[in-house]
């Protein structure tokens, strides 16, 4: 490398916002949330069972509380998402307008606990003037809420957030909520941290190939904070997350190769890539139990 001559200019420093762009807090060994994760490998590798594994785990943190599927296989599959305690109406076809429905769902449950919040504040209001005797007394009647001797109750133990939505999208490729771009799945997800008035929601996507016509776009392949291999059906795949990937500075393809060879010989293993990770050495990891360095 050339000399480079520098001279600094005054006034110019980053503003760098307090509010981090990871706003859930997570344990220290679980990455950071709201995240856009990525299993990628053969048929029958194990990643719909790591990525319930994973998601369970993010439940009993509190960083999800409710998950929306768009699969087409959820009837064979239904044992393995059992724990996840997915409802009914949060199985969603991978037709054209999923996207727009899971869209939806964040948004209604974002009102909903808006609605909350101001009914809280308008019965804590009511009390604080029962208690000076400043209230006229036909208002206490002009609204439900206010016959209640206890405050509005939210719909679980976390009334500080809205509920914190995963949306998980299982077995898609070629489909047309993954193959048509007009479905909305790439602007999702490149504003999945900002939708829902910023409170944001985590994205996973499971698929054979990592790149294939009608699976996952390049927006979506650079966009994505966890990745997670699995045995590859053909050596073209890796070859492709190596040209793509962010990580290409931290260690050299060997030792990359090192990594995934030790993840993946064990039974159902993958090699975990977490690309904003809360420290450098907790990069890597075999499946989600061993950091590898």
């Amino acid at each position: 490398m050339s000399q480079i001559r520098v001279k600094h200019v005054n006034g110019f420093e980053p503003l760098v916002p307090k509010k981090s762009a990871f706003t859930i807090e997570t344990e220290f060994n679980t990455p950071k949330q709201p995240s856009l994760n990525i299993y990628t490998g053969r048929r029958g590798g194990g990643k719909t069972v790591a990525i319930v594994t994973y998601l369970r785990k993010l439940m009993d943190e509190g960083a999800v509380q409710r998950v929306l599927l768009v699969t087409p296989t959820y009837e064979s599959n239904k044992t393995i998402f059992l724990p996840l305690n997915i409802g009914e109406g949060d199985v969603i076809e991978p037709e054209k307008g999923a996207v727009a429905r899971t869209q939806q769902i964040v948004e209604e449950e974002v009102a909903e606990w808006e609605q909350y919040q101001k009914d809280l504040k308008k019965w804590k209001e009511h009390q604080r003037k029962m208690q000076d005797g400043s209230l006229r007394m036909q208002v206490a009647y002009e609204d439900p809420i206010f016959l209640s001797p206890t405050p509005p109750k939210w719909k679980n133990n976390h009334p500080d957030h809205p509920v914190r939505v995963h949306i998980v999208y299982d077995d898609c490729l070629s489909l047309p909520v993954m193959a048509k771009p007009s479905s909305g799945i790439v602007n999702q997800a490149a504003k999945h941290r900002h939708i829902g008035k910023g409170w944001g929601c985590g994205i996973t996507y499971a698929t054979q190939a990592y790149a294939a016509q009608g699976g996952l776009s390049r927006v979506i392949r650079e966009n994505c904070t966890m990745l997670c291999l699995f045995k590859q059906t053909h050596d073209s795949q890796i070859k492709k997350i190596l040209e793509e990937s962010n990580f290409r500075d931290d260690v050299d393809e060997e030792r990359f190769m090192d990594f995934l060879e030790y993840s993946t010989s064990k039974p159902y293993g993958f090699l975990t890539i977490d690309q904003c990770p809360k420290h450098e050495s907790m990069m890597y990891r075999s499946s989600f139990s061993e950091y590898l360095n």
